[in-house]
């Protein structure tokens, strides 16, 4: 079977204080040899965005995390037709964040500042491995 796993599980994966890093941990260990885990090339590029908003003192190890990602997981690069599928989600997210900027001040925050509306990630059309690790399996 075949993985391809986002940026969320990517950095959780290397941070051994976030929360669900032991579970994804042992569900990778716990997977058949025969499996492949992949990252997308924009996971890549998320990560190169965290790079270069790390504080001064962390910027080694960022990159040195940035290094070992590419040399773990195999690279898939992203299809021209996604381009299409991507700035029509962005669009929409734009939207709704505008329409949610609106009403903003008619809303009350969420007592844990979890902001409301669509999370995009790289697998949200998969099928999620082992409950909530967000490991995505290809369809």
């Amino acid at each position: 079977m075949k993985f391809l796993l986002d940026t969320n599980i990517i950095t959780k994966f290397y941070d051994k204080s976030a929360d669900g890093h032991i579970q994804i941990r042992e569900t990778i260990a716990n997977l058949n040899e025969s499996d492949e885990l992949a990252i997308s090339v924009l996971t890549l590029y998320e990560l190169g965005y965290g790079l270069a908003n790390a504080p001064g003192d962390m910027k080694d190890i960022v990159l040195q995390k940035f290094d070992q990602v590419q040399e773990d997981f195999l690279l898939l690069p992203l299809p021209p037709e996604g381009a299409l599928i991507f700035g029509s989600l962005k669009k929409a997210l734009k939207e709704k964040r505008s329409l949610e900027g609106n009403t903003k001040a008619q809303r009350r925050p969420s007592p844990r500042g979890h902001v409301p509306g669509p999370r995009l990630d790289s697998g949200d059309s998969g099928h999620h491995l082992r409950g909530s690790t967000d490991l995505r399996t290809e369809t």
